[in-house]
């Protein structure tokens, strides 16, 4: 890296509530002046039948590096299977055109497992945030 250049922090959402736990965070990193943001939004953000809430995060003038959409398959074990498979193999070819100094994940759904395991492999550290959290429902 040269001297005065960034670092840049991946952060993958997926869902609007992650997505407003990491908003915050995504604000600091664009203000910082050692670190860039590089927002991926994917899975329920994307999707027509879960509201299209990417339009929540254009609403914020955050900037978006890349929409990587993965729900292709349906909403059964089979399905997430599938989905968790093309998404460890689209954030791995992401990670690898651009690579990112660190990827930020929060939480523990398919999304979010599928970027840390790409990141993972690739080599690239990894930030994970809440983690385990009981959830009911």
């Amino acid at each position: 890296m040269a001297a005065g250049e960034k670092k840049r922090v991946a952060v993958i959402t997926g869902t609007r509530a992650e997505y407003g736990l990491l908003r915050p965070v995504c604000t600091k990193l664009l203000a910082s002046d050692e670190l860039s943001l590089q927002l991926v939004v994917t899975g329920a953000h994307l999707s027509a039948r879960h509201g299209n809430t990417v339009s929540e995060i254009e609403a914020d003038g955050l900037p978006i590096a890349a929409r990587i959409p993965i729900l292709n398959y349906p909403s059964t074990p089979l399905g997430t299977c599938q989905t968790i498979g093309e998404a460890v193999a689209l954030f791995a070819a992401y990670f690898s055109a651009d690579p990112p100094d660190c990827v930020l994940v929060l939480g523990d759904r398919y999304e979010i497992f599928a970027a840390a395991t790409a990141a993972t492999v690739l080599r690239i550290p990894l930030a994970h945030i809440s983690g385990g959290d009981v959830t009911l429902g």
